[in-house]
């Protein structure tokens, strides 16, 4: 036998690294170690209060001898947990044998309440132990009393040696299941378990390897390790609010209807919490709409300025530069994504929100403030319209892509959304100082023929940005907030696809929609123009759409400016493959907004 401890051509044991070792031994191994306690001696401690007992041994099995040297044997499962994350060479590995081995405890332990184990063997004597009588009252002592079935000495050790047969040639293969079948057989001659417990024990590891352990694989974070870094910065956890907060339970059981309830085991506490958020949400949106009143300022819905285009094409930058101008309304952050909560309240809840809040947004960290102007697809999400963003919530399930457009909903959708996006601009109109509403939102930019339908007079800034800067911001910002923002770890598929197919859904709704609209109320705007030159091109904006004196919201805008000199967009990197990719897929985009097709960035 090698130094590597493998008959194969791949190290079966390898050092797995000083921040993943330490996060193994130092955090996981303590967890495990503390969860296998609670639930193994919980059982036992309940179990301990009662006589109830169920006769789970055979009459031939009392007269098994007692052979103590199999101790030995019984006990080789524990160096072999320690050299468990030796075994392992990725984090979201290790999560899932971590997971698996705590699912196949909490089974053990759910059936050693209801079947708590008569005993059948008498105590040892010293005698009858002779020189392993220190080692056996020990693992005596640890095996407690009434958990017999299933064995998990022998689940465990199923688990174990079954993670190790993929990295083996078949010889050690071979030597790693006569382990197994050592371990069963050792729990028998040492008067610990069995036949059924041993029976049991085996069939419960066979399906926490086969099948618990691959789902949880799938369900474990696929990204790099360099992306993971970059989300975590944001410290995100699960008691944090996140962008679902606001949501109303009738809306929140339609999500989780629609998506089947596949919320990944990593998130529940996070769908727990939003579901207790929602309760208190639908007390809230009931009180909301029986206290609603009509203020005596009657609501000017039928011109709204929207802000359309691809996401990070600079739509919230162009968002909050125009927000500084008094004459226009826009959706506040409580008005957003605590749509249900009155005014007061969500004052009340500031101190509370700075806290729990996350301070800056995770895929470009932007500050975000209770005055900042927000999107509007969150809130009409939250208010009970049915929304593409379903997609951030649960990022498996990609058909929510057809609701991009209009020709995704059925007839009662287009309503329901109907109905939220009146609601919502009215209550802007209502609450917000100004006197047109200004919204912002990219799924507007395939549903031009709704919007038109609800405000006929609308005006829209249509932002574009360069695809080689394009491309790689919206996967970033794909992958920030399906990481921090949903029920469901991503899977190891692609984003870059779905971003490409984002974009082409749009455009060809949008190319098809936006020829109707006159040029006094549609201007394209280039997202490179608002940075370089942000003045003159808010000047040509408020020129082109007549949207009345420019010099009025100067020193506003150029205040503005100001405070964001010392901001740094982040650096993304796109590789030669991408670049391959949007220059076959998304070459009308070139085409129609003249950008250089072929004029890569430098790397």
């Amino acid at each position: 036998m090698t130094k590597e401890f493998s008959l194969s051509h791949e190290r079966l044991l390898a050092w797995p690294g000083q921040k993943l070792a330490g996060f193994a031994y130092g955090v996981l191994t303590p967890l495990l170690t503390v969860i296998f306690f609670a639930i193994y001696g919980g059982a036992d401690l309940v179990t301990g209060l009662h006589d109830y007992r169920v006769r789970l041994h055979m009459d031939w099995e009392v007269q098994l001898p007692l052979v103590p040297s199999m101790i030995l044997l019984y006990t080789s499962l524990y160096p072999a947990c320690v050299l468990l994350p030796l075994m392992i060479r990725t984090r979201c590995e290790l999560h899932a044998a971590a997971w698996t081995l705590i699912a196949v405890t909490a089974v053990g332990g759910t059936v050693f309440l209801a079947c708590p184990g008569q005993a059948a063997w008498a105590a040892p004597t010293d005698a009858e132990l002779g020189p392993w009588r220190m080692l056996y009252r020990v693992v005596d002592t640890i095996n407690l009393r009434h958990n017999y079935c299933p064995s998990l000495h022998v689940a465990w050790a199923v688990v174990i040696a079954e993670m190790a047969c993929p990295r083996i040639a078949m010889p050690a293969r071979i030597l790693a299941r006569c382990w197994v079948g050592g371990i069963a057989v050792s729990t028998m001659l040492t008067h610990q378990h069995y036949l059924v417990d041993v029976v049991m024990g085996f069939a419960l590891g066979l399906v926490g390897i086969r099948h618990v352990f691959p789902w949880l694989q799938g369900t474990t974070e696929h990204l790099s390790t360099s992306t993971r870094k970059r989300l975590r910065r944001h410290g995100y956890a699960w008691w944090r609010l996140s962008l679902w907060s606001g949501i109303h339970f009738g809306m929140w059981w339609r999500v989780l209807t629609n998506n089947r309830f596949r919320v990944s085991l990593t998130r529940i506490p996070q769908a727990l919490l939003i579901t207790l958020l929602s309760l208190m949400n639908s007390v809230l949106r009931l009180c909301r709409r029986q206290r609603r009143t009509r203020s005596h300022r009657q609501p000017d819905r039928t011109a709204p300025l929207l802000i359309i285009g691809h996401w990070r094409a600079g739509t919230t930058h162009l968002h909050e530069l125009l927000s500084v101008d008094p004459r226009f309304s826009c959706p506040t952050l409580s008005m957003a994504f605590m749509p249900h909560y009155p005014t007061w309240f969500c004052r009340m809840l500031q101190p509370l929100l700075r806290i729990a809040g996350h301070g800056v947004r995770p895929m470009d960290n932007i500050v975000i403030s209770e005055a900042s102007p927000q999107e509007d697809e969150f809130s009409l999400l939250l208010q009970g319209s049915p929304s593409p963003y379903e997609f951030l919530m649960f990022p498996r399930e990609r058909r929510h892509q057809d609701k991009l457009v209009v020709s995704g909903y059925s007839d009662r959708d287009i309503e329901e959304r109907k109905r939220v996006i009146v609601d919502h601009v009215d209550r802007i109109s209502r609450e917000a100082p100004g006197d047109r509403v200004l919204l912002k939102s990219p799924i507007y930019t395939g549903q031009l023929e709704l919007l038109l339908e609800l405000f006929p007079r609308a005006q829209f800034i249509h932002l574009v940005r360069n695809p080689y800067q394009l491309f790689p911001s919206a996967v970033w910002m794909m992958q920030a907030l399906q990481f921090t923002q949903g029920f469901q770890v991503p899977n190891d598929e692609p984003v870059d696809e779905f971003v490409i197919e984002n974009l082409r859904i749009i455009y060809e709704a949008f190319d098809r929609q936006a020829p109707a609209i006159p040029a006094e109320r549609l201007i394209n705007v280039r997202y490179e123009d608002v940075v370089t030159s942000p003045i003159e091109t808010v000047a040509k904006i408020y020129r082109q759409l007549e949207l009345g004196s420019f010099e009025e919201m100067r020193p506003g805008l150029e205040q503005r400016l100001a405070r964001q000199e010392n901001y740094i967009t982040n650096a993304h990197e796109i590789d030669n493959e991408q670049c391959a990719q949007i220059e076959s897929q998304w070459d009308f985009y070139f085409q129609k907004y003249q950008y250089v097709l072929g004029e890569r960035p430098d790397k």
